[in-house]
């Protein structure tokens, strides 16, 4: 049984409801339309300039193959907009980061992603934000955040373990988990080194299956991806260079 209907942003607004932030909610839309490859990460090495021949390489955004596959959704049209009419590659951080200016102070949770919970009916719109600036869950709301925060908390104590002693089981659960696996918190190297080290290819149908059509590899750079402090990105007003090579570690230290 599929943990939820709802995407990673919207899951995780369910869950921590005002504690939510833009540039948290930005950074699971991104990472969510990474995992369904309807965008992709890829690297180009490129000349940067006509005087400077020395080839640097930059990390770009691009359309994935699933682009035209998966149904968008309003509050992702921030990041996908930009490739319905051009099929061309943004340098990846300067893309995000540009998004990130045109949202802060809540105006992505409430203007993106909060309307789409009031429409399926989560939260309630009679009450809540307009009176008292807070989140009011209906039943079906409660419900779903209840099985969402407990089926995750198992998924945090039983994933590390399954690695070890049951591929079959471990594809399952993220069958199970689907996109929301993104959620967890569990993953960091050492795990991913731990997926790397088994042997999915007897389960790789279900994997497929399961996760939207990746293949395990793929599936592991997106966790690759995932351990990045985006957030970082999405508020910092320190520029970051388009034609400069900027890499993963730089960004672990930027914006500090």
């Amino acid at each position: 049984m599929k943990l939820t209907p709802l995407n990673p942003a919207q899951a995780f607004l369910l869950l921590k409801l005002e504690k939510a932030t833009d540039q948290e909610l930005l950074k699971y839309t991104f990472l969510h339309l990474i995992y369904n490859n309807i965008l992709k990460i890829h690297h180009e090495w490129r000349i940067p300039h006509p005087r400077d021949p020395t080839p640097r390489l930059h990390t770009l955004l691009s359309k994935g193959s699933n682009f035209h596959l998966f149904p968008q959704l309003a509050y992702q049209h921030p990041f996908t907009h930009p490739f319905i009419r051009e099929d061309k590659s943004y340098p990846l951080f300067p893309f995000l980061q540009e998004i990130g200016t045109k949202y802060w102070h809540n105006d992505y949770k409430l203007t993106q992603v909060y309307p789409y919970l009031v429409r399926h009916h989560y939260f309630n719109s009679s009450l809540g934000l307009k009176n008292y600036g807070l989140f009011f869950l209906t039943k079906k709301g409660k419900d779903v955040q209840k099985r969402i925060d407990y089926q995750l908390g198992e998924a945090e104590i039983e994933l590390p373990h399954l690695i070890k002693s049951s591929p079959q089981k471990t594809v399952l659960l993220l069958q199970e988990l689907g996109a929301n696996v993104l959620l967890l918190q569990c993953f960091h190297q050492e795990l991913i080194m731990q997926f790397r080290s088994v042997d999915f290819t007897a389960f790789q149908k279900l994997l497929i299956d399961g996760i939207g059509g990746l293949h395990l590899e793929n599936f592991l750079t997106v966790f690759t991806y995932f351990q990045l402090p985006f957030e970082r990105v999405f508020v910092s007003h320190k520029a970051i260079p388009h034609e400069e090579y900027f890499d993963f570690f730089d960004l672990l230290n930027f914006g500090k």
